[in-house]
């Protein structure tokens, strides 16, 4: 920057104008311009020869569009810096767009934000979008609570995007790395090449808006308006390393199955004791069996818990049976952990199952078929059935169908297939 047009002569343009000819190797040309010009001119007096920058004064008023304008195009400055009242904001800016000079109302910045794990070195991710400004650097802070409800402070220590302000920190005070158990800050520091930078300018970062600058705690203008700072756009909480044994298999057996309209659902489901993969490491939290409403016109919800009071299912129910574990303390579940039920192994595709975001609580439901809730009759039970000959493979377009071959003395009833993507087909 070479030539800066300050509006105003109060107190704090007075200092502004101090400070602009300290830094005479930036602010090579200064004007001072204000309704009562014996101010500027006593400002000028009281620098001549303190300062190689070059300062001149004129009269303006600061109500004025095109009074300002015309200084403006005469003067010709790389920025404005806005000293004046705040009333006066919206007349200062709209001058600056009549003459030509850049103001900046508006700014959009993007950022990507990766999913960091303690290790990870911070990375450089913003970029203006919109807006005469770019990005000068982007920081982590490190930041703590001295004690539980006190107000975050900072500890001290830093990344910059910036090499040499990385530079100029003390080893111990440069994050190289995010640690475990501790807790970093993100912000972005904007330039704006010598443009004027509103208080009324509208910033958006990374799908937050803050609105004007001048109400925003996140928001801060410095370097006598060259620099907009967004604080703390968001902020990452690495938990402490876990020294937990991970669980890797779940093996389960017993899950009772004779659903019977009178008597109470009995909950009976094991984890099996000679799996040592998950014996011991384990327990059951729930058992649950949910009726399906599929193909009812007057669809009844219900859903029998182990941990509620002990009832019947409803009669000629289609109940779905669900189990919910949790690690035992000095454990936690693999976010890939193997599902074994009664002996037989589940997958992701075979099976709906979840684990909890801190590991220690696993849930899977809808992985066995549904058990129809019989009424109580005398009927002679089944206690195996083999099906054979199931279209297994279909193509994207194809009518699910049930192929299958009846033994000598069945009945055909209703077919039911399943999916875990599209759920339960029934035929008519």
């Amino acid at each position: 920057m070479s030539r800066l047009l300050i509006i105003g002569c109060g107190g704090v343009a007075s200092v502004a104008v101090h400070k602009c000819c300290q830094n005479s190797e930036v602010f090579t040309e200064i004007m001072i311009a204000s309704r009562t010009v014996s101010k500027c001119e006593a400002l000028k007096a009281e620098l001549e020869g303190k300062t190689s920058t070059k300062i001149t004064t004129a009269k303006v008023d600061a109500d004025n569009v095109d009074e300002l304008a015309a200084l403006m195009e005469s003067y010709k400055p790389d920025a404005v810096l806005n000293l004046a009242l705040p009333y006066q904001d919206l007349t200062i800016m709209d001058a600056c767009l009549k003459a030509g000079v850049n103001y900046i109302d508006k700014i959009s910045v993007t950022y990507t934000k990766p999913d960091y794990k303690a290790g990870d070195a911070p990375q450089a991710a913003a970029t203006v979008t919109e807006g005469e400004c770019s990005v000068a650097y982007e920081y982590w802070m490190e930041i703590e609570q001295k004690t539980e409800g006190s107000v975050w402070t900072s500890t001290g220590r830093y990344w910059y995007s910036d090499s040499s302000k990385m530079a100029s920190l003390a080893a111990d005070k440069q994050i190289t790395q995010f640690e475990a158990g501790h807790h970093y800050t993100y912000n972005i520091v904007l330039t704006n090449s010598g443009y004027f930078i509103s208080e009324d300018t509208s910033v958006s970062a990374g799908g937050h808006k803050f609105d004007k600058v001048a109400f925003k705690a996140n928001l801060e203008i410095r370097e006598m308006s060259t620099e907009l700072r967004i604080y703390s756009p968001y902020s990452i909480d690495l938990p402490a390393a876990s020294t937990d044994e991970v669980i890797t298999t779940v093996d389960i057996g017993n899950v009772w199955k004779n659903l019977d309209s009178t008597k109470p659902v009995a909950f009976t489901a094991e984890v099996n004791p000679n799996n040592s993969a998950c014996s011991g490491k384990v327990e059951i939290v729930e058992e649950a069996w949910e009726k399906s409403t599929y193909g009812e016109s007057t669809p009844i919800t219900d859903v029998i818990k182990s941990t509620d009071t002990p009832r019947n299912p409803i009669a000629g129910g289609e109940y779905w049976y669900s189990i919910v574990l949790r690690a035992k303390e000095g454990y936690v579940f693999s976010d890939n952990v193997t599902f074994i039920c009664e002996g037989k192994t589940y997958t992701a595709q075979t099976a709906n199952t979840s684990v909890s975001d801190n590991g220690k609580t696993f849930t899977a439901w809808e992985f066995l078929l549904p058990v129809i809730a019989s009424d109580g009759a005398d009927d002679t039970v089944i206690k195996d059935v083999e099906v054979i000959g199931t279209t297994l493979s279909y193509d994207a377009g194809d009518t699910p169908k049930a192929t299958f071959t009846l033994a000598d003395g069945d009945e055909f009833v209703a077919a039911y297939e399943y999916c875990n993507l599209h759920g339960l087909w029934k035929s008519e």
